[in-house]
């Protein structure tokens, strides 16, 4: 699989599921099953290759605004694959220009904001076109590890205001 294959599939499953995450990630497990296992294997290398891209500095104090100030590393994995799963052209918006998103981002409800079941396609694809556990998969495709942002920037609060004032309004 290629990366316009991953964002071909990302597209499509988002437009037989807007706003629905988990529907767009039951949809890209039926597509991916049919694919072979080289294929679901790649889908997973990209799409934790595109997570590490957005491994930045202004990702993580968005995921600070959206969660109450107490992002988990769960929270901003999922943020990251959220943005993913919004498609190549806010994904690539996102990379060129991180703050981006708080011009797009308007859920007021965080819940909306989660990646968790996009994270999981790969692995569930593999379990359906195998029937072999998933830990099979983990150890034959560990993939890059995502370097999450630990560092104290400063005052955050006051990094959030300037950088992302619609976030604040939406979140705070």
């Amino acid at each position: 699989m290629t990366e316009p294959e991953f964002w071909k599939l990302i597209e499509l499953s988002k437009e037989f599921s807007p706003l629905d995450i988990d529907r767009q990630s039951e949809l890209l497990v039926d597509l991916l099953q049919n694919r072979s296992l080289g294929d679901v294997k790649d889908f997973d290398k990209i799409l934790t290759n595109n997570a590490s891209r957005l491994d930045l500095p202004d990702i993580y104090l968005a995921a600070y605004v959206i969660f109450d100030k107490k992002p988990t590393h769960l929270d901003y994995k999922n943020l990251q694959t959220w943005l993913i799963a919004n498609g190549e052209k806010s994904f690539n918006q996102t990379l060129k220009q991180p703050t981006s998103i708080d011009t797009w981002i308007m859920f007021k409800d965080k819940e909306f904001i989660h990646g968790d079941p996009l994270g999981s396609v790969p692995h569930n694809a593999y379990y359906k076109k195998t029937k072999l556990s998933d830990d099979l998969f983990y150890s034959e495709n560990p993939g890059p590890k995502n370097n999450f942002y630990t560092e104290e920037p400063g005052d955050l609060d006051l990094q959030c205001i300037n950088r992302f004032p619609k976030l604040i309004k939406t979140f705070w």
